[in-house]
């Protein structure tokens, strides 16, 4: 799949931000634009802008995922992001959700099946593709 986000002005890319979390390209381009994103105003974008990182395994989406994992409205890219990226240290905030969260409960206990998997044996969870 071609990605536009590369050929853009750097003022474009935050218009952009959904076009870059699915755009298969990874870049240091890419991955920058996501990142400017993560803080974003707009639910949306701080959301595809997460799953856009945890697909690339940018560990500068932890701290951003925990907080929205903790925030008052989470949505499902969040927990996604969190299992794509299959860490610890999402346990204590994926659990939590139990309690209330009932989007995608499916979704909710995979992503907690994931990050259980690398605090058992401390290496991250083998991600689509990785060899």
């Amino acid at each position: 799949m071609y990605c536009r986000v590369t050929e853009m002005r750097r003022s474009e890319i935050g218009r952009h931000s959904a076009s870059a979390a699915k755009c298969e390209a990874d870049t240091d381009l890419v991955r920058a634009a996501l990142f400017e994103r993560v803080n974003d105003d707009h639910f949306d974008a701080r959301s595809e802008a997460l799953i856009g990182l945890a697909r690339r395994g940018d560990e500068r989406a932890v701290a951003p995922v925990i907080a929205a994992l903790r925030a008052e409205v989470v949505g499902k890219l969040a927990v996604e992001a969190a299992g794509l990226l299959g860490r610890k240290e999402f346990l204590p905030a994926l659990r939590d959700l139990r309690c209330w969260w009932d989007v995608d409960e499916d979704l909710l206990e995979e992503s907690i099946r994931r990050c259980e998997a690398e605090e058992d044996d401390g290496s991250s969870v083998e991600r689509e593709g990785d060899e």
